[in-house]
């Protein structure tokens, strides 16, 4: 018995394409490379705490 929907799209997304949330700021995301430039532009000192914790 099938309902009609693609099982590919199972997951909700918000009518903007967003896939993620910000962890920081709650800031819906399209994808990693947005997500990495969101972090860069609006939380660089989280980005900074990473680096140093990574040295």
């Amino acid at each position: 018995m099938t309902t009609g929907k693609n099982p590919r799209r199972s997951n909700k997304r918000s009518r903007s394409g967003a896939t993620s949330e910000c962890l920081h700021c709650g800031k819906k995301l399209r994808g990693q490379k947005g997500a990495r430039m969101h972090m860069i532009n609006q939380h660089p000192e989280i980005m900074e705490a990473k680096k140093a914790g990574a040295q």
